[in-house]
């Protein structure tokens, strides 16, 4: 279980169980042991698509939500920048216990590649960004 807060300071809890993953499958589509399936794919659309993020966020939390009285708008309303930032990693940590409980190394190994290769395209944007600040440099091709 991987815990995260939202801007409004409420922390929610991330636990992935078989319910969970039919409540996933059914409510937005996302099918945990579909990762690679798609176009683009589930976990490609996980990173990229923050209405399907918000989807899948929601569904995760909204039991909890429903305890605390917060509404769906109000969650996510609450979901901005360190927070959703935040709700990503606890639910790629989450995913991958999951996936490693149920003996599913070739699912791990598509998080784990999926991960790798966002955090290399940060860094290598990060890298172009700061080329295109410095004056009088000119962008390479």
């Amino acid at each position: 279980m991987r815990t995260f807060r939202d801007s409004a300071g409420r922390s929610w809890q991330i636990r992935l169980t078989i319910r969970i993953a039919k409540m996933l499958r059914d409510a937005c589509g996302f099918d945990l042991m579909q990762l690679a399936e798609g176009n683009p794919p589930a976990i490609v659309r996980l990173y990229t698509d923050l209405p399907f993020l918000a989807s899948i966020l929601w569904t995760l939390v909204g039991e909890q939500a429903g305890k605390l009285g917060v509404t769906e708008d109000q969650f996510l309303e609450a979901m901005e920048g360190d927070a959703v930032r935040e709700a990503m990693a606890a639910l790629q940590e989450e995913l991958l216990d999951f996936f490693r409980g149920l003996g599913r190394q070739d699912l791990v190994a598509i998080l784990e590649h999926i991960q790798n290769a966002i955090n290399n395209l940060a860094v290598e944007m990060a890298r172009k960004m700061k080329e295109l600040s410095t004056p009088g440099t000119l962008p390479t091709a």
